[in-house]
């Protein structure tokens, strides 16, 4: 049995203008000119049921421009023959199944699922134990933004290129959705979800950050920080004066698009005000991250480029530790090509970055010291992955292989022919590690 409905809002969403005024005007301007040009017409043959005619079809087409063509919908199909059985199955084992679309965001795991998205704006959830595919989620444009909790799982949609964007929640593990709404400004990089605070902290673009109602959707506050295309960090229980509040959000933003420089702010998470900033070189790609066991330093990457293979001469990246007690940066690392904006905290007090020619090095996350580094010979376009458990780093190369690298001496314990290069990023859970690349979706046991 197939169960399948489409959602639509229910009213018109301003956040904080649903179409820039840009496109407003041309609209505007040409009705001005078709009343304009037939209102003589209508005036000199005293036509009055005309006039009132055309009042009614400008009306209509208002209406349906700012309404029903700017408010996305979103179709949930959920095959419940096959979540019945995945519920019989426990083992856990390697599969691999075939995409009907290409791959384009990074995956995600949640209550027994595997997520990923598609460049035609689909989302696909998967049974983590057998590869079955359980529901989807059809938008309208391509999907980056994947983000789940325990509960929910929050789909962005819209490319740097869209001057609107859409979020979906859906309720996990089964759906339905639960609400599905349209912003003004794009959304790349995933939401930040606290399912107990029951809030999300996204960057929308030129539209700065936000804080919306998890269970709604509705904006509870907006900050125009600058343009903001990476992920916000939210961090509770700062206690380090009494001017701090519990709860932080943290955030990377670019005020000047065409200046390669960035601001890192920290901004009360209840209210939105910004608390104070510090000014940093390149461009804001990476995601503020919390070294580990050092819960008052933070990790931050900056990079002039693009995640491309094309490379200019002026392509670089950063490296930052931020002091969020003594409100000051603690050292700066220039490093030789652009940063992937994923990072991982590890074993204490260290870093992984990996740059896009293809170099994966450990920094020690207090000091800025080089632990280890590795050249793979390929460049990378798909963000790392690791496993605390295992102590491994899974980097998939431009050349097709996916290179299991150890986290504490840097060398390399196995290569696994991918045959294709992805630029999804991969995630473990335990043992089994799960890869998207453009044609399927595979679960491997390493």
């Amino acid at each position: 049995m197939n169960l399948s409905k489409v959602y639509k809002p229910t009213r018109l969403f301003l956040f904080p203008a649903l179409i820039p005024l840009a496109s407003i005007l041309p609209w505007l301007l040409s009705l001005v000119g078709f009343l304009a040009g037939i209102s003589h017409f209508i005036i000199k043959k005293k036509k009055r049921w005309a006039l009132g005619l055309c009042v009614v079809f400008v009306f209509t087409c208002l209406v349906w421009r700012f309404y029903w063509h700017t408010n996305a919908s979103a179709e949930f199909i959920f095959k419940e023959e096959d979540w019945q059985k995945i519920l019989r199955i426990s083992e856990r084992k390697e599969w691999i199944t075939p995409l009907e679309s290409s791959a384009l965001s990074n995956l995600v795991i949640s209550q027994g699922l595997v997520f990923v998205a598609s460049m035609d704006g689909k989302v696909f959830a998967y049974s983590q134990n057998t590869g079955d595919l359980i529901w989807t989620v059809q938008k309208q444009k391509p999907i980056l933004s994947l983000a789940a909790s325990s509960n929910y799982l929050v789909i962005g949609e819209g490319l740097h290129s869209d001057n609107t964007s859409s979020l979906t929640a859906v309720k996990l593990p089964m759906g339905p959705i639960v609400w599905n709404k349209q912003f003004s400004g794009h959304q790349e990089m995933p939401v930040f979800i606290d399912e107990r605070a029951q809030k999300i902290w996204a960057g929308f673009g030129q539209e700065g950050l936000a804080c919306l109602d998890l269970l709604t959707g509705r904006v509870l506050w907006n900050e125009k920080l600058g343009h903001i295309d990476s992920t916000p960090f939210v961090i509770t229980n700062v206690h380090y004066n009494s001017d701090n509040p519990e709860k932080l959000v943290l955030v990377a933003s670019q005020s000047d698009i065409k200046n390669p420089q960035s601001a890192f702010s920290v901004l009360n998470a209840e209210t939105g005000k910004k608390l104070w900033d510090i000014k940093l070189p390149g461009q804001p790609w990476g995601s503020p991250l919390v070294v580990e066991k050092h819960p008052d330093l933070i990790l931050l990457t900056t990079s002039i480029g693009q995640i491309t293979t094309s490379k200019n001469n002026n392509d670089k990246g950063w490296s930052h530790l931020i002091s969020l007690k003594e409100k000051k940066l603690l050292w700066s690392k220039e490093l030789k090509d652009f940063i992937l904006p994923t990072s991982i905290s590890y074993n204490d007090q260290n870093v992984f970055h990996v740059l896009r020619n293809g170099t994966v090095l450990s920094l020690n996350a207090i000091s800025g010291i080089v632990n280890w580094e590795k050249d793979l010979g390929s460049m990378i376009l798909a963000p790392p992955a690791f496993s605390k458990e295992q102590n491994l780093l899974a980097v998939l190369t431009v050349d097709g292989n996916l290179n299991l690298i150890d986290s504490g001496s840097g060398k390399i314990k196995k290569v696994i022919p991918a045959e294709i290069n992805s630029t999804s990023g991969g995630v473990f859970d335990k043992d089994i590690f799960f890869m998207a690349t453009p044609a399927a979706l595979s679960a491997l046991k390493l």
